[in-house]
């Protein structure tokens, strides 16, 4: 039988995998939703009307919508139909509509024609014609899973920053939610964008021709703000993140990367942790000379402060070592000023072993590498109570000097839920403790420890008459831990707690006036017995609280 000739076939997608495809590229509702409103700007509209509510979503345009049922076959029964160049200000191959379809039932209404889809039951659609004709296109998407309130609120807010500087009229439940672009928001003006570098979020926002693609950290760049594109960037299929190749970025990129450097090289300028790792990223990358990084606080210690390299020069450490932020043993090495530690995730940006950090970027004058271990040895762990039997007089009269600061801190009285008469801030149990490494800690709700190794650096009486600098200090102590509600040997301080810190912080002055005129010469005999008008002695070095 003689050979026949070869025949050219086109290939299919079993229903499976498009239904793979409608899911997986629907990421969440607002951006299905996201997906129909650019819809709507390619197809020409001058408005798009949105409706939410728990139940469903409607987006509503004035558009040309289907031109007929050859339209409808190619363009909305056919996944992947390209555009042609200059049919469309955001489309490339009319996948877009699949987003809508994962997450209810739609009805459209265009022309004559309706068309309804339910992915749920059927892979395809169900097409009605001849009906009343109408203007532009409808879309109503009953979704599968009803939303919360607080999901319909988050879907306004999403969707408003979506459209932010969309170049049609978009209006959100009856409300219009974009805006023009003001050319004073924008100082940097181009034929490829509108330039914003310096908002104040930790981020740049690109807009694709008005419509929202991601976020960029700070970190990328070395600033903030928004970037509005005038030309079409190229992204990817999800429409979440610009391309590498695109040649629109390509110019502006440049505008920006120059307002991050000039930004970052300001010495005045206090950093966020994104720009920090912009001047590390930079010096990593070779784009800064560690020169030019010289007076930039950029490096974090372990107990979350920023210093420059001519900072670190300039308080003369001997050593410097590596832990994680909120180490007690680093915390308690940084403030003795024998070596700097610097935080293990500041570190890690660096892309270097610790022992090399300073040789790899060459400042001069830099303290030498040394692990913690060697720094802290001998140090007792965190802190351990000790037996009454054990207090020395001297300790008992700084702890009852506490409980008596405690009485004026905890606030007036007031009626719990119960209508039961309770302190504003319930007390704690005061006792005593060693450490090598805290002045005092807490369990954040039933006692108050304080260092035997503090106490020792403190003296109540100066001269024969109280010491006001070092009752100051024992209040300022504890009130701090007074303001932990978790253990305060395990807890980095938290916004919460400074909040609480400095809404509480007027009860020193009471505490320490309080105390003062509880502990007299007399009591203080009373309690030791004795009471010796000694020289004041040279303070101890003081470490901070836990």
């Amino acid at each position: 039988m003689a050979e026949s000739s070869p025949s050219k076939r086109a290939f299919n997608m079993h229903p499976a995998l498009l239904l793979s495809v409608i899911k997986k590229q629907a990421g969440s509702l607002d951006k299905a939703v996201l997906e129909g409103i650019m819809n709507s700007i390619d197809a020409g509209a001058t408005r798009v009307d949105i409706t939410l509510d728990s139940l469903k979503v409607t987006i509503n345009d004035n558009g040309r919508g289907f031109q007929g049922a050859t339209e409808i076959e190619e363009f909305f029964a056919t996944f992947g139909t390209p555009h042609e160049e200059g049919d469309a200000v955001y489309g490339r191959f009319r996948m877009g509509r699949g987003q809508m379809f994962a997450f209810g039932k739609n009805l459209w209404r265009t022309g004559e024609f309706q068309m309804s889809v339910d992915v749920d039951t059927h892979i395809g659609y169900e097409l009605v014609d001849n009906l009343e004709n109408f203007n532009g296109c409808s879309i109503e998407i009953k979704l599968y899973e009803p939303l919360s309130q607080t999901d319909v609120v988050y879907m306004e807010r999403s969707i408003a920053k979506m459209v932010k500087y969309s170049p049609v009229p978009i209006y959100l439940n009856g409300n219009q939610i974009n805006v023009e672009i003001d050319l004073k928001k924008f100082p940097q003006t181009t034929e490829d964008a509108y330039i914003n570098t310096d908002g104040k979020a930790d981020g740049l926002e690109i807009y694709n021709l008005g419509v929202y693609v991601c976020t960029l950290s700070a970190w990328q760049y070395g600033v903030s703000g928004v970037v509005v594109s005038r030309k079409q960037l190229d992204v990817n299929f999800a429409r979440n993140q610009v391309l590498g190749n695109c040649k629109v970025w390509k110019n502006i990129r440049p505008l920006v990367d120059a307002k991050g450097k000039q930004r970052i090289t300001k010495t005045t300028t206090i950093l966020s942790d994104a720009e920090q790792g912009n001047v590390i990223s930079r010096l990593v990358s070779g784009d800064m000379r560690p020169n030019d990084a010289e007076r930039i606080r950029f490096i974090k210690d372990s107990t979350g402060k920023v210093w420059s390299p001519k900072l670190i020069r300039s308080k003369g450490f001997e050593y410097f070592s590596v832990a994680k932020e909120g180490d007690m043993f680093a915390d308690k090495v940084m403030q003795t000023g024998r070596a700097f530690v610097i935080s293990q995730e500041c570190l890690e940006l660096f892309e270097c072993e610790a022992s090399e950090l300073f040789k790899k970027f060459a400042w001069r004058g830099m303290p030498l590498f040394c692990e913690l271990d060697k720094l802290t040895s001998g140090m007792n762990q965190l802190g351990e109570q000790l037996d009454k039997k054990t207090w020395k007089k001297t300790e008992i009269a700084w702890l009852k000097v506490a409980t008596r600061m405690m009485q004026a801190s905890c606030g007036g009285w007031e009626q719990d839920e119960n209508n039961r008469w309770a302190q504003k801030y319930p007390s704690r149990r005061v006792t005593l403790g060693t450490s090598h490494v805290a002045l005092a800690w807490t369990d954040g709700a039933t006692f108050v420890t304080f260092a035997r190794e503090y106490l020792a650096t403190l003296k109540m009486f100066k001269n024969g008459v109280p010491n006001v600098k070092d009752y100051t200090k024992f209040a300022t102590v504890l009130l701090h831990e007074m303001c932990h509600d978790t253990d305060s040997r395990e807890n980095i301080h938290s916004p919460d707690f400074y909040r609480e810190f400095h809404d509480r912080a007027d009860a020193i002055g009471d505490m320490v006036a309080d105390a003062m005129n509880y502990m007299s010469q007399a009591q203080y005999k009373r309690i030791t017995g004795e009471f010796d008008l000694e020289v004041e002695r040279p303070e101890a070095v003081i470490v901070a609280c836990v």
